[in-house]
């Protein structure tokens, strides 16, 4: 017989003390609503809601309900290549450099007009703007309109072949209104051709409502509210109380006490985000990859899939499974090897730790599965080798303000995932120097490689520098150390139907219903 995981049980689990039973005022809405989704994050919005201004998921799950992009890779185990087309109907090769898109008629942005040519042409010459900060685009795209509903997309200018390079079929590229960005309003409010529209910011809750007119069908959830909530106890009591309809990153003791007492519906995927230890290479010590590589030999990433569980498993590279040339380098991969990890110490002038400044190692916990815990761990292994090392623990939105700074700390937690089989949102934004977001890492060598696999003039060509060349010679140079990779376990209530759940942790809305 299966044993109830109501609230007094999960409490006891989680501690004494953990958590009041009382929900905090923020997760009760002043009047409930039968048709209203109520989604728990454990990351915090920017409150920019500019798509091309940030890389934080916490806006990509939303934007996934309120904007539609050129097109889409769901990445399904069977093709992850394959793609769904949105905005786009159909794309059409004219030249090495040049794509001809035919866009969708009928679809409206949620202010009523129409979405054509001007508006993708001025959204995807703003996005591939060099220095934004989702650059995943390796060079600026210019856009020659046609007619009212058909662009060519040419990249001749950067060399790179546009077939080459799938961030130029834009696949993670929101399409904005015109008028809005040249107005500037992008940033203050959400103006998109999404299922969903954007009502409003009322603390740390987001609330859209159902769009009538979304070209697909007018979804059936008339109301969602997207909720910051960095505990993961609260979030999962949430859940048990009816508070909430659907929860995100569940820790593997929870989803294994919920999944035995039954009265929640839980979702497991094996996702597309690696878990990196991320060095700040801008600085010593870590501007030495002799370093760097001692360090990754002094973690032994069997001990920190344990505490994972059922959360995290095992990675051989330093791109997660799906990747364009993706395939399994563990060979390549540092190992835990403490005298390997002494003698680079020595080599690189710093024999048993000596010399070595204290090093900020910079964690969060209540987003992330146990990243405390594995934090931990990693640093009693590094301090075992002689590596001073100050574990700082910050709540998501605390971390986030830190993470994107060089210069703060000099081991950073980073999950790092896109819905996309495109590397370039790697390759580009983390290890392409500027921006080298996180590691700050400029190798000259490194940047070489990431253009010469641009320049491949087809897809499979492409795949096998990267496969090759690209990917061995990151996990050389160790910029960033893959630990494992995420398996996202979502929790929902049974009365929600057909959410469809993506590698990356974000989700379509547009079919689901509230029995």
């Amino acid at each position: 017989m299966k044993s109830k995981s109501n609230r007094r049980v999960f409490l006891k689990g989680a501690g004494a003390g953990a958590v009041a039973l009382s929900m905090p005022t923020y997760l009760r809405p002043a009047k409930a609503q039968e048709n209203q989704l109520r989604f728990l994050g454990a990351e915090n919005v920017t409150g920019n809601w500019d798509p091309t201004a940030n890389t934080t998921l916490a806006n990509i799950l939303i934007e996934m309900q309120t904007f539609n992009r050129c097109i889409f890779y769901p990445m399904s185990e069977e093709d992850p290549l394959a793609p769904q087309f949105k905005i786009v109907e159909s794309m059409r090769q004219v030249d090495p450099f040049t794509s001809e898109y035919k866009i969708r008629r009928g679809v409206r942005f949620h202010s009523g007009d129409e979405c054509t040519a001007d508006d993708v042409k001025v959204s995807i010459e703003y996005a591939t703007t060099p220095g934004r900060p989702r650059g995943m685009f390796p060079a600026q795209s210019t856009v020659e309109i046609v007619d009212s509903h058909t662009i060519n997309v040419t990249t001749e200018e950067s060399g790179i072949p546009i077939n080459n390079a799938l961030t130029l079929t834009h696949p993670y590229l929101c399409i904005m209104r015109a008028a809005d960005i040249e107005a500037g309003t992008i940033e203050k409010t959400i103006n998109g051709t999404g299922p969903y529209k954007f009502v409003g910011q009322e603390g740390e809750n987001t609330i859209l409502e159902a769009n009538p007119d979304y070209f697909l069908g007018r979804p059936k959830i008339d109301r969602v509210i997207f909720s910051y909530v960095p505990d993961a106890t609260t979030r999962v009591l949430s859940l048990l109380s009816g508070e909430a309809e659907f929860v995100e990153r569940l820790e593997a003791e929870q989803y294994a006490t919920l999944l035995e007492g039954g009265e929640v519906g839980l979702a497991s995927t094996m996702s597309i985000e690696n878990k990196y230890l991320h060095f700040r290479c801008a600085k010593k010590p870590f501007d030495d990859v002799r370093v760097r590589r001692a360090a990754a030999h002094a973690i032994d990433r069997s001990v920190i899939l344990d505490i994972m569980g059922t959360a995290g498993t095992s990675i051989d590279n330093i791109m997660p499974r799906g990747k364009l040339g993706y395939s399994n380098l563990e060979d390549l991969m540092p190992e835990f090897n403490p005298e390997k990890c002494q003698q680079l110490l020595a080599e690189a002038g710093y024999p048993n730790g000596q010399g070595l400044p204290e090093l900020e190692y910079i964690t969060s916990t209540g987003f992330y599965p146990k990243t405390k815990e594995y934090g931990e761990v990693i640093q009693a292994l590094l301090e075992a080798q002689g590596f001073p090392v100050k574990l700082t623990v910050h709540e998501p939105a605390a971390w986030n303000d830190r993470i994107y700074n060089p210069q703060e700390g000099h081991l950073v937690d980073v999950g790092w995932a896109a819905t996309t089989p495109e590397p370039g949102i790697h390759l580009n934004l983390m290890w392409r120097n500027p921006p080298a977001l996180i590691t700050g890492i400029n190798d000259e060598e490194i940047n070489n490689a990431i253009q010469e696999q641009l320049e491949v003039p087809d897809l499979e060509g492409r795949a096998e520098v990267l496969r090759t060349k690209t990917y061995p010679l990151l996990i050389q140079k160790l910029p960033s150390f893959a630990l494992f990779t995420s398996v996202m376990h979502h929790g929902f209530s049974k009365r929600l139907k057909s959410v469809k759940i993506y590698p990356d942790g974000s989700f379509d809305l547009t079919s689901a219903s509230l029995s």
